[in-house]
């Protein structure tokens, strides 16, 4: 999945997971999952359990005042005891065109 969006906006991106038991929910900037997302005043992460479904989770990552250097593959993973799953986000920056 890729996502763009103009720079300077709002980016809001989530992934979705099935799971039981309970996963822990990460976003990595990197495939081998070594670079981990932080929270600061731009970025903020969100992880929910559906309140009908306990097999329903996500995670959402926003990010207030994107920059070029935001744009990039990003690494939803969910982990549990039964395992691990990793899915790709793709995130382009776009520049608004110099006015004629």
């Amino acid at each position: 999945m890729t996502t763009s969006v103009m720079l300077g906006d709002t980016m809001t991106v989530k992934c979705k997971i099935d799971a039981f038991p309970a996963p822990k929910l990460t976003i990595f900037r990197d495939k081998d999952l070594t670079e981990g997302v932080t929270e600061n005043s731009r970025v903020s992460i969100t992880a929910m359990a559906d309140k009908d479904d306990r097999t329903q989770y996500s995670l959402t990552l926003k990010v207030k005042n994107v920059t070029i250097h935001d744009g990039s593959l990003y690494y939803c993973h969910a982990n549990n005891s039964l395992g691990e799953k990793t899915a790709m986000m793709g995130i382009t920056v776009k520049e608004l065109p110099p006015p004629v």
